[in-house]
């Protein structure tokens, strides 16, 4: 029998891209030489993919449903792998911008993506900024000083080389790093398409799958009446928040502004706001050689400032 696969980011990116965007995840390292480790990386993702015992046509032809950091990550990964034939990426949005988001934090994504590539690892270090101090403060729960109080202070250098050996290269460098998101993906994206020659196509939302088990893979339709040939053997949904590719698993259906009638795409509030501001560097700032994250807690409200690497030498 043949079974095509429908399988959103909250499945796939468990297996290893959860590295990629949740840096406090755990790590463990494939043993053997840099190349196996990187095919023996990639094949354990596809094979973690099949969650039953029916009998799976090989996966040859992939396609991405969103070009963010886990979609970019995941193309690198699977065309390293050496089994796939097709890896299409589909995004709704018409670029890039590399000004959306904020920093993120690298530790356990970044010994993840010397797994896929040791060049793209390092070619998103020398972007990025040495996390080196984490320090936290709080306000004084009682008295009548004004000076906060110490948390935290710790050395990030220090203690992931005594704790933490995965995330140390052959060569003692310590794999943690600061970056802005969307200096992120504007590499991923770079080396996409020059080292395997793939383009990122821009413009296409989502609006419908057909498949079958009887039919050769998944078809793909878009709110420009365009379709997808040849048909894909696995989908992966790595559009966000409001994934489509989500709502087709939850429903059977799809609707192309991200959210149904019930809104069951939609973002739920918390009770938690979040404001972010980024600052350019000036002069001083570009002899930084490191990044330290200060943590404040209020009452009522959490504040964390910090530097992130922009682009090699920024």
């Amino acid at each position: 029998m043949v079974t095509t696969t429908i399988i959103t980011s909250a499945t796939v990116l468990l297996s290893f891209l959860a590295l990629i965007i949740d840096p406090s995840c755990a790590f463990s390292p494939v043993k053997g030489s840099a190349a196996t480790k990187r095919t023996k990386f990639a094949s354990s993702l596809l094979a973690s993919i099949s969650a039953d015992d029916t009998e799976l046509q090989p996966v040859r032809k992939v396609a991405i449903i969103g070009s963010g950091i886990c979609g970019l990550s995941l193309a690198h990964a699977l065309l390293r792998s050496g089994d796939i034939e097709v890896v299409d990426i589909f995004d709704s949005r018409t670029e890039l911008d590399e000004k959306i988001g904020s920093g993120i934090q690298l530790t356990g994504g970044m010994a993840a993506l010397r797994e896929i590539s040791p060049q793209l690892q390092r070619n998103v270090a020398d972007a990025s900024l040495p996390l080196e101090r984490v320090i936290s403060r709080c306000r004084p729960w009682f008295g009548n000083s004004n000076e906060p109080w110490k948390l935290l202070e710790l050395d990030i250098q220090k203690s992931i080389r005594s704790n933490v050996e995965e995330l140390i290269t052959e060569d003692g460098e310590v794999l943690a790093y600061t970056i802005l998101r969307g200096t992120l993906q504007r590499i991923l994206h770079e080396e996409l398409m020059k080292e395997h020659d793939i383009q990122v196509q821009f413009g296409k939302r989502l609006s419908g799958l057909d498949y079958s088990d009887s039919d050769s893979g998944i078809s793909l339709q878009f709110t420009d009446g365009g379709s997808t040939d040849p048909k894909y053997d696995l989908v992966v949904g790595a559009d966000g928040i409001k994934s489509v590719v989500k709502d087709f698993v939850n429903t059977g259906k799809t609707n192309a502004d991200g959210a149904d009638n019930n809104g069951s795409s939609s973002a739920i509030y918390s009770g938690i706001r979040i404001t972010f501001a980024i600052q350019e560097g000036d002069e001083i700032d570009k002899d930084t050689t490191g990044a330290q994250f200060t943590q404040f807690f209020g009452n009522g409200a959490y504040a964390l400032t910090s530097m992130y690497g922009a682009g090699k030498g920024e």
